[in-house]
């Protein structure tokens, strides 16, 4: 399956990378830090221990299970930008 960077959040200086499997993946590299303080959610998770041993450009994947659109959107509302 083919990756595809969303032109909006695929910031090459990031340093999570959360994919949407779609017709492709979609994926969005963002910075993890920026997530963590936003929302408690993220915070949480990023302190979980995992045994996740995929990256993407040297950064950790998190498969999300959104609509890319959603992802997207919810990315945008997280940093003010909506």
């Amino acid at each position: 399956m083919m990756n595809i960077q969303n032109p909006e959040f695929y910031h090459p200086d990031g340093n999570l990378v959360l994919t949407v499997k779609h017709d492709a993946n979609q994926v969005f590299c963002i910075h993890k830090a920026v997530l963590a303080c936003i929302t408690p959610t993220f915070h949480t998770m990023f302190n979980l221990p995992t045994s996740n041993n995929l990256f993407y450009d040297g950064a950790p994947i998190v498969q999300m299970h959104n609509d890319p659109e959603c992802l997207r959107c919810l990315i945008q509302l997280m940093c003010g930008l909506r």
